[in-house]
């Protein structure tokens, strides 16, 4: 098998210190505007749309049609003078396994303008109902804590549109699963928001890291 060349996005946005330095500190001081943004994005999404939909409904390709929307409302209320931009399907350039393999993509993700690989992902996924969360903490393990998704980046999150069910419920059934008390995320306390600490060994990096996953339940009957 041939080597595999670099993309694009490599070619062009290397692997360099500075681009390091984004990486670890962009995420920390703008995290919750983009959290905020994913948050209101839904309540517009919510009030506009969802309001008219009926869930009970088994609706075709329901989990691409909801981020879909998402990400338009989400388009709407972007600052676009920020320093990161909202991108839906946003591709892992640097783990391509092969020369033509297709790059694993995270639904949203909000870009950083200054090098694209650096960047808040967002994996959404339909939960039937409250205790229905396996899809949902197989991207946790299979795509962030193994360094595919979001590997230059130590945090990012779980986005659960909830079908049916108190969104609260939900986090019962995390901790069972997660084996840890979730906590509460100062700046969204009234929000169904929590957050699940992590250890993994990230792309380019040596050892062990820190890596924080915010879950959010997004209640699509209520």
């Amino acid at each position: 098998m041939r080597p595999r060349a670099p993309s694009l996005h490599e070619a062009l946005f290397p692997d360099l210190p500075e681009f390091d330095a984004i990486a670890e500190l962009w995420p920390k001081e703008m995290v919750d505007k983009m959290l905020t943004l994913v948050w209101e994005g839904f309540d517009q999404m919510k009030s506009k749309h969802l309001c008219r939909a009926d869930f009970t409904v088994d609706y075709e390709q329901l989990e691409r049609g909801l981020t879909s929307l998402h990400i338009r409302e989400i388009l709407l209320l972007w600052n676009r003078f920020s320093s990161f931009i909202p991108i839906p399907e946003e591709c892992e350039w640097r783990k391509r396994a092969s020369r033509s393999s297709k790059p694993l993509a995270v639904d949203i993700a909000f870009e950083s303008v200054a090098n694209p690989s650096v960047h808040f992902a967002i994996e959404a996924k339909v939960l039937d109902d409250s205790a229905q969360v396996s899809r949902y903490l197989a991207d946790l393990d299979d795509k962030y804590l193994s360094g595919k998704a979001s590997p230059m980046v130590g945090t990012a999150a779980l986005a659960g549109y909830l079908r049916s069910g108190l969104a609260n419920e939900v986090f019962p059934h995390l901790e069972t699963r997660l084996g840890q008390k979730l906590e509460t995320h100062t700046p969204f306390a009234n929000r169904p928001h929590r957050v699940s600490r992590h250890e993994r060994t990230a792309s380019g990096k040596s050892g062990i890291t820190d890596f924080t996953c915010h879950h959010l339940i997004l209640s699509l009957s209520s």
